[in-house]
């Protein structure tokens, strides 16, 4: 069973998110390998690291979004 993973609500205008082109409404069900099921473990999975592997979907697809923290 694949976890719920963290809803994103907003992004702003030229934030890190932005510029990896993460949208409204994406949701991060992994980052790296490891799947993620809330807020709390995306924070858990990310404190210690600068650039970011996530595993998102949107729209019944799947990505793979390279970022920056």
């Amino acid at each position: 069973m694949q976890s719920q993973g963290v809803i994103i609500l907003s992004v702003e205008p030229n934030s890190n998110a932005d510029r990896a082109r993460l949208k409204q409404g994406d949701i991060i069900w992994a980052v790296g390998n490891m799947e993620i099921s809330d807020l709390d473990e995306f924070k858990s999975f990310t404190e210690d690291k600068d650039i970011l592997i996530l595993r998102v979907k949107r729209n019944g697809r799947q990505l793979i979004i390279q970022m920056r923290k």
